[in-house]
């Protein structure tokens, strides 16, 4: 049974056939911040459960996707979020040849793990499937990348036919963990622990098969779509989303609004295609009141859940800040979104220690001698007694993403990391207190969290609405 718990190294994703990444890999190697971390994917769902819970999760996986039909997309064209005036994602939007089945599929997974929600809760639209390959400084830098991209990008068929689970380990790169077969694929069984750095002749050779079809053929041009241009942008993450026309025929992108449309329960559930209702529409231009209750809804609205791990500590210590500040009436909260980012940059910085509860740096030390590893003699002079052992696999050294805040099976301990270090020191210290010094850093992760994602969760929580044309702040905290 699931815990409810959910981390960000783990998702459920789509990953394109190793056979056509050429294109893709090119543009994210040079633009892409996440190139070395995450192959190319479309996620379903992330963050997702603890890897420790897997082996339940994916059995509850395959039930619910046992009927779900294989479907058909291009990668054929480029679109791109655009974040404030400072940052923007390109991406390549999927065409569907069946309109709605991702939709459908993302829908489906979150009917088995409705907490993991967070790809279609983000904004009024729900889930946007997208590829991403590349981050910009702004629109006009990811507008002239987007038509570049174009002149010479080729239209990527893809047969979907296989939803894969991933998962990260420390430093390490996402691995598939598991991979499901879609109905109506070659295979329906399970595969386990597969590295996607490693090929499949299997994937190859069905991948060859689809590529022979007939109805595949490469074209340049995207597929047409019946949706208007204004059901085709939408908004993620608060932030306004762009597609990609303006490059190809001349037009501007489409601005949907200056006001953030806040997230609520849709009287009408989406049809069995995932598209919106007959109401969606209207019930996008209508403002939302404090309280479900006052609007005349009998469902109140929930709240999603606080992030975990370094996140959740931050907002946690935001929150807090926010009310105490609220409670003093001499004192005047930012009114603006830069200045308040810029108010709660120092809340943003966390340290976290390898050391357990009640464990100090001086037990290690301790253990370190016990161990004949050093020794310390009256003087206090260090002597290192041990070398590593040239045939060992080195573990990676200490770093601030190197290991996660939130304790795990694969988290070393802080002896482990500490001996590991002394039998091959950076440096050598040869004084008892620089060591100390030296093993405090090594054991300690210090991490800036990013403004802008603190506050988009204290949006997401109602404490603060933020007006995108205006960047006014409105404290809803009570």
């Amino acid at each position: 049974m699931s815990s409810g718990r959910k981390v960000h190294t783990s998702a459920v994703c789509l990953i394109p056939p190793e056979s056509v990444w050429g294109q893709i890999q090119r543009i994210r190697a040079e633009h892409d911040p996440a190139y070395a971390r995450w192959m190319p994917h479309i996620n379903l769902m992330y963050p997702f459960v603890p890897e420790d819970e897997f082996s339940s999760s994916v059995r509850q996986l395959e039930e619910a996707l046992a009927s779900f039909q294989s479907f058909k997309l291009d990668l054929a064209q480029f679109s791109y979020f655009a974040h404030g005036k400072k940052s923007a994602t390109l991406f390549l939007e999927p065409t569907e040849h069946t309109t709605g089945s991702l939709k459908a599929l993302n829908t489906t997974i979150e009917s088995v793990f409705p907490y993991c929600n967070d790809l279609s809760s983000r904004s009024v639209d729900g889930f946007h499937a997208h590829l991403t390959v590349g981050k910009f400084p702004g629109v006009r830098p990811v507008e002239a990348a987007a038509a570049k991209f174009a002149n010479t990008w080729r239209s990527i068929p893809w047969q979907v036919d296989s939803v894969h689970v991933i998962s990260r380990r420390g430093s390490d790169p996402f691995e598939i963990r598991h991979t499901i077969r879609l109905h109506d694929a070659h295979s329906s069984a399970t595969t386990d622990a597969r590295r996607w750095g490693d090929s499949s002749q299997e994937d190859s050779a069905q991948w060859n098969a689809a590529s022979s079809s007939s109805d595949w053929g490469l074209s340049s041009e995207p597929a047409a779509s019946s949706s208007s241009e204004a059901e085709r942008s939408s908004f993620l993450s608060g932030y306004e989303v762009s597609k990609y026309p303006s490059v190809l025929d001349g037009r501007q992108p489409f601005q949907f609004g200056s006001q953030r449309v806040p997230q609520r329960d849709l009287e009408a559930s989406p049809n069995a295609a995932g598209a919106p209702s007959s109401n969606f529409w209207e019930t996008l231009g209508q403002e939302q009141s404090s309280s479900s209750t006052a609007a005349g809804h009998s469902v109140a609205e929930a709240k999603p859940p606080l992030p975990d791990g370094d996140l959740g500590v931050v907002v946690r210590k935001v929150d807090k800040w926010l009310r105490k500040t609220l409670r003093n009436p001499r004192a005047n909260l930012p009114r603006k979104r830069r200045a308040l980012e810029s108010a709660i940059r120092p809340l943003c910085r966390t340290q976290i220690t390898l050391l357990e509860e009640g464990q100090t740096l001086e037990q290690v030390v301790a253990q370190l001698e016990a161990r004949r590893l050093i020794r310390i003699d009256a003087q206090q002079k260090v002597h290192y007694l041990r070398k590593r052992d040239p045939n060992q696999v080195e573990r990676p050294r200490m770093t601030v993403d190197a290991y996660s805040a939130v304790p795990s099976r694969d988290q070393p301990s802080a002896y482990e990391v500490c001996a590991d270090w002394v039998c091959t020191p950076l440096n050598t210290p040869t004084r008892r207190e620089t060591l100390l010094t030296s093993l405090q850093q090594l054991v300690t992760r210090r991490e800036a969290l990013s403004t802008e994602e603190v506050l988009l969760h204290l949006e997401k929580q109602q404490w603060i609405k933020v007006d995108l044309h205006t960047d006014k702040i409105t404290y809803l905290i009570e």
